[in-house]
């Protein structure tokens, strides 16, 4: 339903590439936040167990972890690294170790972990496809020049237990995350958190982590980080590329679905919609919006839900053509 309405508006000019890269990513941190999901390596004792993990999940998170590998250690590096790997193992078994040892030998020794001791490929990818799930980053403002950030698993529902043997003791939803940001509009270097790091920024700055979405996590701003953020979007939106507004609003969205930012935040950060002219931000906006409507429709508020949606679609179908298009059913919103 989404790219069919992003068709309409857009009159087809959407950059399929970034759409799918976006939808695979969105549709990753969506399955990956419920008790449901599961690690992408693990071992598989069953032919049931095998079907079970090669699924859509597997798919898109390993794409985008892959993604971020590379922006870690750099393309080309990365690129290097995985042509050493086919080459060296284009006529016999390869295994899981032998690809991050191909990656490391094509770094080099340049890279330092978040100890500041030799990066090594394995340890930290080991973090992220061992267990399910994915980090929240949280900022906190702790004085007008210093804010500290913090890590936490990420989870939509927070009732329902995942199935016990796809818990992990070894790293009990901790990440190595690496720190993708930019500070007043400029890209910062790379830094890594581990459980907390402290960064200098003044009570002036402006701070975006993430704006590329490079990073398989979310991030969680102070009050006042998202207020200013929802302000400047209704300002003038363009201050930030598409990618930085999609991320707002993807993070905004789920963040309120899982109860960790108030409705009336998120809701300030799409207030801009109707402003919107890059297909990238509505993408992410209507898929958001659909998850919201439906969690909603089925509590006490579900009349506001209803509102709210419509209002903030009223401009999607104002540039529709109405005449060629058949209204959508409750179920297909």
């Amino acid at each position: 339903m989404e790219y069919f309405l992003l068709q309409k508006l857009f009159d087809g000019n959407i950059d399929a590439k970034n759409y799918l890269t976006s939808e695979s990513l969105e549709r990753a941190l969506i399955e990956d936040a419920r008790s449901s999901s599961h690690p992408l390596t693990l071992n598989i004792e069953t032919t049931a167990e095998a079907q079970e993990i090669l699924d859509q999940l597997t798919a898109d998170k390993g794409a985008a972890l892959l993604r971020m590998f590379e922006t870690v250690v750099g393309e080309k590096t990365f690129q290097k690294g995985v042509q050493s790997y086919l080459q060296t193992h284009a006529n016999g078994n390869a295994n899981y170790t032998d690809f991050w040892d191909a990656i490391d030998n094509a770094i080099g020794g340049k890279l330092k972990a978040w100890d500041g001791n030799k990066f090594k490929m394995e340890e930290f990818a080991d973090n992220w496809v061992l267990q399910m799930g994915y980090p929240v980053v949280d900022v906190y403002r702790l004085d007008p020049k210093t804010i500290e950030l913090t890590q936490r698993r990420f989870k939509l529902d927070h009732l329902t237990p995942e199935r016990a043997r796809y818990r992990n003791a070894l790293y009990w939803y901790k990440w190595d995350v690496p720190l993708f940001y930019e500070i007043n509009g400029k890209k910062a270097d790379m830094t890594w958190l581990h459980e907390a790091v402290r960064l200098p920024l003044n009570l002036s700055d402006t701070l975006l982590i993430n704006p590329e979405s490079l990073g398989y996590y979310r991030v969680n701003y102070d009050e006042q980080g998202w207020l200013a953020f929802a302000d400047q979007l209704k300002k003038d939106h363009q201050k930030y590329p598409p990618s930085a507004r999609a991320r707002l609003i993807s993070d905004a969205l789920a963040l309120a679905e899982a109860g960790l930012l108030p409705y009336e935040q998120a809701f300030g950060i799409v207030e801009y919609l109707p402003q919107e002219t890059d297909s990238l931000p509505w993408a992410i906006a209507l898929r958001g919006l659909r998850n919201l409507y439906e969690r909603l429709s089925r509590s006490e508020l579900e009349e506001d839900a209803q509102k709210f949606v419509v209002e903030k679609m009223a401009e999607i179908f104002k540039s529709l053509d109405l005449d060629n298009l058949s209204a959508p059913s409750e179920g297909q919103f």
